[in-house]
């Protein structure tokens, strides 16, 4: 068994349906994902009064008009994509595994090969407006969004204690730190 594997949909069902998980789900920032749609709504609308008012007529409304509709557009694409986000991400703890992805492809890594450092709590990213964790085992780099304007952990106190338990708890049974190229990591 890899110590950090890619896991497909069947394989995720199992992790989560086996044994005792804490699962912790994202759900959306209201105001972050409601201003961000609203801003594009409001420079699609006006696009859209530029193109009644004034046509293409001159060269300068006309480039007015393709940037208010590439910005609302990118902005309604990037409200999508955090909606979506919310929607379908995860991260899980069990006493063996820590499950991180979507419900569709999820990395299941090992408790014995994550430390302080590999977790990514020494070189956490938090500011006012997000927080991540990038976990670094096995040659690869997965984020742990916590919050950010558009989304948040629905529970980050309870997943920060524990992960940190976890952490302890391994510790104590003597798991020194791994090298890197102990590290097994598989597609399944």
């Amino acid at each position: 068994m890899a110590n950090v594997q890619l896991l497909d949909t069947k394989g995720v069902d199992e992790a989560l349906q086996g044994g005792d998980v804490d699962v912790f789900r994202y759900q959306l920032n209201r105001l972050g994902y409601t201003l961000i749609l609203a801003i594009g709504g409001l420079m699609l609308a006006g696009a859209g009064f530029i193109w009644w008012q004034y046509g293409f007529s001159e060269n300068l409304w006309t480039a007015i008009f393709a940037g208010l509709v590439a910005g609302g557009l990118g902005l309604s694409v990037h409200a999508a994509y955090w909606y979506a986000f919310a929607g379908t991400h995860f991260v899980g703890v069990t006493d063996d595994k820590l499950l991180v992805g979507r419900e569709e492809k999820a990395w299941s890594i090992d408790w014995s090969v994550l430390d302080v450092d590999a977790l990514g709590l020494q070189r956490m990213n938090a500011t006012a407006a997000k927080g991540m964790l990038e976990v670094r085992v096995g040659g690869e780099e997965i984020k742990i969004y916590l919050y950010n304007p558009y989304v948040f952990l629905e529970d980050i106190q309870a997943l920060m204690s524990s992960l940190l338990e976890r952490l302890q708890s391994q510790q104590q049974a003597g798991n020194e730190a791994f090298d890197e190229q102990d590290v097994v990591v598989s597609d399944s």
